[in-house]
């Protein structure tokens, strides 16, 4: 607990920066016996620990009185961070008694470990003390771990990624294995209150054996362990007001903060004798809840009178509190405040509340129209924290505690649940957004968020990269794009004019995000970095439809944290926009040559993917081959002959509806029929001349750009030449090459596929990577891991089920190679084929694991053979 500043020295940390979380426990309502809750007893009928109303969480029955007192200490929190950071965490928020009460509503804090300390031990002493049943200690830890890691470790991850440049190697480590608060480099970082999420972790380990311990000695008497509680609170106590150095680890520490849990275990040994019979004492005023409340509050107002009394006099309040909502005692209007379902429903999402008010109050107190207005940087704070808190409980801490239905042992039917695996794709996203979750769907979720943080750290950790000559004159379109000016004139061309240079897709979408954010490079890379995550759902549909569910995942899992990948992703380069798009093509050809009502739909949708990826890099229009071998195999489908052709001719149609406004806009503003783009002339004559075909190792025929070869450079200073008559005579100039050297395709093939697969070695892949903004380091890993997964995929060709796969599917890369070795030849380039090696690289790591299996499992029964005999 942290005590205000009032009443206490200015500390390196504000205290009040950083309470407890709410951190939720075992379901507290009444449930039936055949129902596991966590590991934990459940309680009976009529062993309810309160009376009033209930609410809902992730499917379970709870008291809504007690999600309402945890909605009250995450508000009084909050309202209390509002307070401190308005003004500063200067002196005048404490100078008066209303000024403390205020800044006291931190103190609630106290409420959230006393909840922790009665709701986490209460079975243990049901167990122990009131004969209740047995605790299976792993579903209580798993039960601890889907109730707090998922949240930390997302908030963590977005917090390292958006608040800290994408977080050091120190930061990660510690704040992932919650060894934060062990560092003053760390403690009290990145976001405060996440300490005390530490805290109540070391509680949850600590418990099962404190548990053991108090039993062990009391010898199951429940005075004498109430006695064993009190006694250890002493020594917290009393180190919590030594408060030893460094005060930013101690202070936040459980040792520091244990005499916070007492008062709700001693309330849980309580509940256990009351609940069988009452003490005498505990008769009229006594037994009526709201004097329990009545008292309880005039604790909490001598506390904020004088904060040097908080400890342990928080612990007194918090006992009164608590004990007037779980202890049997009369009803009465103050308590049944409490039954309030709006109240409830903000408790329920409390743990989300509380974990990101911090980072949205510091990022609205920045702003000038709020900064120094309690009022003004309250209200929004409250209605975007509880906006945000309401999404994070939807998405990220409802599907992690439905996953303990997993291990709820029965189902209400009294059979086994069964465990859906599979994908059902139609109603899939209905079934999702109900959360009707399958197995797959719950592996996947977290595999994606990876992909994004992976790809969205890099961004951060690159923010302020140098671009290449590509990434900038794509920066530039998008820049004019986004004012208006469409593509601005021709940069190469003497003559000026217009230009179609570059394909037009990518600098749209630069364009239109520059519009939306004020030329903001950095969005454009993190809309880039989603994209990417959706190119990781897009490999495990793909993987499903190929494979298996098992090479799905693992395909899933391997393109989250490619490296080629990742940088292809978020360079500003065109590769970010084609290689969902090609994935989405091929899915959908797959989803087209399976026939069914929706194949025309299918194929149309390949045909406009396989069309906007034309539009973002014109050399995937070797894709259409594959494509169309795809989704006109009727054998495969089942399909006759005349609906395969319908669906070949479908995805055609859309391919060319989609084109055809780039093609009549050049043909209106060039005059002249332009295949997509004029870059084609300026890449033959690169690759095709004297200079490229004569040049040493390991730069034979490396494209080099025209106007800095000789022969080539009096076209560039020719101003009778518009971009369309330049790209001419250059494609002319190479194809007059090619006449006087005829083998010369072939060995620019051989020599581009030399450096696509970093033959070369480093030095050259970290020219090719300094060209998107990235170091030497980040090429080496890059290149070593693409030499691994090139041997992956090599063995997959040995593997059935690779070879089970359609022909045409394995056509796409390597007319992709091909058609790229041709002019280009680097490690960038090489990023959507490298997709396909995921697909190939996956089935190699599955058919291993299950090579594994077996000779493990032929191993054993070799082994009991040997034993029975």
């Amino acid at each position: 607990m942290a005590e205000p500043p009032a009443s206490r020295e200015r500390r390196r940390e504000a205290p009040l920066r950083a309470e407890p979380a709410p951190v939720d426990p075992a379901p507290v309502d009444r449930r039936p016996p055949s129902i596991d809750t966590g590991g934990v007893e459940a309680p009976s009928a009529g062993d309810d620990v309160s009376t009033g109303a209930e609410v809902v969480q992730a499917g379970e029955r709870r008291s809504a009185r007690v999600e309402s007192l945890r909605a009250v200490a995450a508000l009084g929190v909050l309202v209390s961070h509002a307070w401190l950071y308005a003004g500063g965490f200067g002196a005048d928020r404490s100078d008066t008694w209303l000024h403390r009460a205020v800044t006291g509503g931190g103190l609630g804090v106290q409420l959230f470990f006393a909840l922790s300390g009665y709701l986490i031990y209460r079975p243990f002493a049901r167990r122990d003390f009131g004969g209740g049943r047995p605790i299976d200690l792993r579903n209580y830890a798993r039960n601890r771990a889907v109730r707090i890691l998922p949240l930390y470790w997302v908030a963590v991850a977005v917090l390292l990624v958006f608040t800290e440049d994408g977080g050091s190697l120190s930061q990660w480590w510690r704040f992932t294995l919650f060894a934060e608060g062990f560092s003053t480099a760390t403690a009290q970082t990145v976001n405060p209150p996440i300490w005390s999420v530490v805290v109540e972790l070391h509680f949850y380990l600590l418990l099962p054996l404190l548990a053991w311990g108090i039993a062990a000695v009391s010898r199951q008497r429940r005075n004498v362990a109430i006695g064993i509680l009190l006694a250890l609170a002493v020594p917290s106590v009393v180190f919590r007001r030594l408060d030893p150095d460094p005060t930013v680890i101690w202070q936040y520490s459980l040792p520091a903060t244990f005499f916070g849990f007492v008062p709700g275990m001693v309330l849980a040994l309580l509940e256990t004798a009351w609940s069988e019979r009452p003490p005498r004492w505990l008769r009229g005023r006594l037994a009526a809840a709201d004097g329990w409340l009545v008292v309880a509050a005039g604790v909490w107002a001598l506390i904020t009178w004088d904060f040097d009394l908080a400890v342990p006099l928080t612990a007194v309040a918090s006992f009164l509190t608590v004990g007037a909502v779980v202890l049997r005692l009369r009803d009465g209007p103050l308590v049944r405040l409490l039954d309030l379902r709006p109240l409830a429903l903000v408790g329920v999402a409390s743990y989300s509340l509380y974990i990101w008010h911090v980072p949205i109050i510091e990022a609205l107190n920045g702003r000038s129209v709020i900064s120094g207005s309690f009022p003004r940087l309250l209200v929004p704070s409250l209605v975007a924290s509880l906006a945000v808190a309401a999404i994070s409980y939807a998405v990220i801490e409802r599907p992690a505690l439905r996953l303990r239905r997993g291990w709820a042992g029965t189902s209400s039917g009294g059979g086994r649940r069964r465990v859906r695996t599979g994908v059902d794709e139609a109603g899939g996203f209905r079934r999702i957004w109900r959360g009707e979750w399958t197995t797959d769907h719950r592996l996947l979720i977290p595999i994606v968020a990876i992909g994004f943080l992976v790809r969205a750290r890099t961004v951060m950790a690159t923010r302020f990269l140098v671009l290449g000559n590509d990434p900038t004159d794509y920066d530039r379109l998008g820049r004019l794009v986004a004012d208006g000016e469409v593509f601005g004139p021709a940069l190469l061309s003497p003559s000026g004019g217009p230009t179609a240079f570059r394909p037009p897709l990518y600098p749209m979408f630069l364009g239109a995000v520059y519009w939306l954010t004020g030329d903001s490079i950095l969005a454009a890379r993190l809309l880039q970095a989603l994209l990417g995550a959706a190119t990781v759902v897009l490999v495990w549909l793909v993987a499903r439809r190929l494979f298996d569910r098992r090479v799905a995942l693992v395909a899933a899992a391997m393109a989250a944290v490619y490296p080629p990948l990742t940088l292809a992703t978020v360079s500003v380069m065109s590769e970010s926009i084609l290689i969902p798009l090609m994935l989405g093509s091929v899915l959908a050809t797959l989803c087209a040559r399976d026939g069914g009502p929706s194949a025309g739909r299918w194929s149309a949708l390949a045909g406009l993917c396989a069309g906007l990826g034309m539009l973002a890099r014109p050399n995937s229009a070797v894709l259409v081959l594959p494509l169309l071998l795809l989704v006109v195999a009727w054998r495969q489908s089942g399909s006759d002959r005349r609906r395969a052709i319908r669906r070949g001719a479908l995805l055609l149609a859309a391919l060319v509806v989609t084109v055809l406004p780039w093609e009549i806009r050049n043909l209106v503003v060039m005059d002249s029929l332009v295949p997509i783009s004029t870059i084609d002339g300026f890449n033959v004559a690169g690759v095709y001349n004297d200079q490229a075909a004569t040049a040493a190792f390991p730069n034979r025929y490396q494209f080099r750009p025209p106007n800095g070869v000789p022969e080539l450079a009096p076209l560039f200073a020719d101003e009778s030449l518009d971009e369309v008559g330049l790209g001419a005579e250059l494609r002319r100039e190479g194809f007059e090459f090619l006449a006087d050297h005829p083998t010369a395709p072939i060995q620019a093939e051989f020599w581009n596929s030399v450096r696509m697969l970093e033959l070369p070695g480093l030095d050259l892949s970290a020219t090719v990577a300094s060209q998107s903004g990235y170091g030497r380091q980040t090429a080496a890993v890059a290149m070593v891991s693409f030499w691994l997964l090139s041997l992956l995929a090599l063995a997959s060709l040995a593997l059935p089920m690779t070879r089970r796969a359609p022909v045409a599917l394995w056509l796409a890369p390597a007319l992709l190679w091909a058609g790229t070795a041709l002019f280009l030849g680097d490690a960038r380039l090489r990023a959507p084929i490298d997709v396909f090696l995921l697909l190939a690289g996956a089935v190699t790591v599955t058919g291993a694991f299950d090579a594994l299996r077996r000779r493990v499992e032929s191993r054993a029964a070799r082994t009991r053979t040997g034993l029975a005999s």
